[in-house]
């Protein structure tokens, strides 16, 4: 389906030579690229605008595509050598856009409108003229494009404890048949798979998003990385929309340093960080940091500590060099409470207003508290109005000590992954209380396989346990079977697998302590209201994932009244 208008840009000679690869629209400096980045600060990125870069080096390449600095310019004799390379991406392109802009110099247009020549492009148009006309045009084109959303300023509540979710790229089938534990369709690719959080609109299940940039590395969640030409470098990601995100909830970025804890350095540059902030609509951006984790010799956390301030310095700057519309939070890292509250004071004397506190999942309560409280008495010596998040951490038993200490945010994942990562604690109810899901694997999983393998049971016979099970539960959910028959088929099919007795003897009183209880039925959430006692079956990632969304709408709801 064709859903946008394609803008092809020159590249230019005039480049930002920072380190690393970046995106094309911001490694690129000239005018025209001045003029979009311009555009973009003042308006979010247009749903219906892709946009191309006619490079010397690569060839078209999308618009978000990340490259380092190069010296080459365009000449006749490069641009024949590139024909072949542009109008096989342009035929490709053209299946996503009807129409094509071309602002580029003469040594470019030869191979481009050579490719346009049976491609599927509706309406092709040339700017001509000088460069003052070209740029004319372009930011027309541009504005005729704009979106309603105008980029101001995130509007951040103050008045009260915030919470962020971190995004773990969590995309369910939104019409998977429970009843025949089938996915809606067989390839994944052709399901119309939406964000978690999606699943519980209209209810909010958190203040925001936070989304790791080291998804560019990992080939998994919304900013995973791409081919240059592929067509999804052309615009970012809508991420508010995938996540369902409304005008009072916020997309908060981080550079998820613990997927590079063991490399020297980070692997992502303060230019990128700024950049892809930028491009793609976030509201908060974290600057790059190091963990000095304690398993590190003490020479080694100290340069991580020192290096993450050396980059909070150089990523403030960026921000302010590249005019940036996203709020910065600066990360402090420390080894001891004391080097964090005494980082506080330069942060703030570079600029910032936000800050973050990295580095806190491998402490224990009491060194957290220490850490928090330190910081924040230096923060009211300072007589300024600091916000400060708390990176990875929730700890229950420390939330009334936060709000007291005046603490603005924190994000985790913990009551989401609750879900299925613990035994006796998977469903939250909502007069909070824990329940236990009820274990009941797919039996052709290989994983499950495994465990039934000692059972010496034909696998036929396996299968028409799982069935059983299964049948039970949803009588019992529609008041149809009894918990004693329910319970017994349950653990007909659950003694198969290999735990010890007394695991075996808790998961049963579990079992029938949340049959009894009927906790799904007395929350009126999309998920509690769709699935029914499904919500409480342990069994694939779109029962669990939709308990885990249940169980973060009330940690939410929780945060939001206090945890009185």
């Amino acid at each position: 389906m064709k859903t946008g208008d394609l803008l092809i840009v020159s590249c230019s000679a005039l480049k930002n030579d920072a380190p690393g690869e970046i995106p094309a629209l911001v490694r690129y400096d000239g005018p025209a690229y001045r003029v979009i980045r311009s555009f973009l600060r003042e308006w979010s990125w247009p749903s219906n605008l892709r946009v191309g870069v006619f490079s010397a080096e690569y060839g078209l390449i999308g618009g978000l595509a990340p490259i380092p600095f190069y010296e080459r310019r365009m000449t006749p004799e490069r641009a024949r050598e590139l024909r072949q390379m542009v109008v096989a991406t342009l035929k490709e392109w053209s299946t996503l856009c009807s129409s094509l802009a071309i602002v580029c110099g003469k040594d470019y247009l030869e191979p481009l409108l050579d490719g346009v020549h049976g491609t599927g492009f509706e309406h092709v148009e040339v700017a001509a003229g000088p460069i003052g006309k070209k740029l004319q045009y372009l930011s027309q084109f541009l504005r005729k494009r704009k979106d309603k959303r105008k980029r101001t300023e995130p509007d951040i509540n103050y008045d009260r404890l915030l919470y962020f979710l971190p995004d773990w790229d969590d995309m369910l089938d939104p019409e998977y048949d429970f009843d025949n534990d089938t996915f809606s369709q067989v390839r994944r690719d052709e399901r119309r798979e939406v964000h978690v959080t999606v699943l519980m609109r209209p209810r909010k299940v958190c203040d925001g998003i936070l989304v790791s940039l080291a998804q560019q590395f990992k080939g998994k969640g919304a900013l995973k990385g791409f081919s240059r030409a592929d067509v999804r470098t052309l615009a970012p990601q809508p991420l508010r929309a995938r996540f369902g995100l409304s005008e009072d909830q916020f997309l908060f970025g981080d550079c998820g340093a613990f997927s590079y804890i063991q490399e020297p350095e980070p692997v992502i540059t303060v230019e990128q960080a700024v950049s892809l902030y930028e491009l793609h609509g976030f509201d908060l951006g974290a600057s790059v940091d190091h963990i000095p984790a304690p398993f590190f010799p003490p020479e080694e956390r100290e340069r991580r500590v020192r290096l993450t301030r050396e980059k909070a310095r150089a990523f403030i700057e960026a921000h302010r060099r590249l005019s940036c519309r996203f709020v910065p939070v600066g990360v402090i890292q420390g080894t001891t409470p004391e080097s964090y509250a005494l980082q506080l004071p330069e942060y703030v004397e570079m600029g910032y207003r936000h800050v973050g506190i990295g580095g806190l999942v491998f402490r224990t309560d009491s060194e957290i508290e220490e850490i928090v409280k330190g910081i924040c008495e230096v923060r009211k010596k300072l007589g300024k109005p600091v916000w400060i998040h708390l990176f990875g951490i929730f700890r229950p038993k420390l939330q009334s000590k936060f709000r007291e200490l005046g603490v603005s945010s924190f994000d985790s994942a913990s009551y989401f992954r609750k879900a299925w990562l613990r035994s006796d604690q998977n469903y939250l109810g909502v007069d909070r209380k824990w329940y236990a899901a009820i274990r009941v694997p797919v039996s052709s999983d290989p994983r499950t396989r495994k465990k039934l393998h000692g059972s010496g049971i034909p696998f036929e016979e396996v299968e028409r346990l799982e069935r059983r099970a299964l049948q039970a539960l949803h009588l019992y959910g529609a008041g149809k079977l009894s918990l004693e028959e329910t319970l017994e088929a349950v653990l007909a099919y659950d003694r198969l697998v290999d735990r010890n007795e007394k695991k075996k003897k808790d998961l049963a009183q579990a079992y029938k302590e949340t049959l009894a209880a009927r906790p799904w039925e007395k929350c009126n959430c999309p998920v509690c209201s769709e699935l029914g006692i499904d919500v409480v079956i342990f069994r694939g990632s779109n029962r669990n994932k939709r308990r885990g969304i249940h169980n973060t709408m009330l940690l939410f709801e929780i945060v939001r009244r206090g945890f009185d």
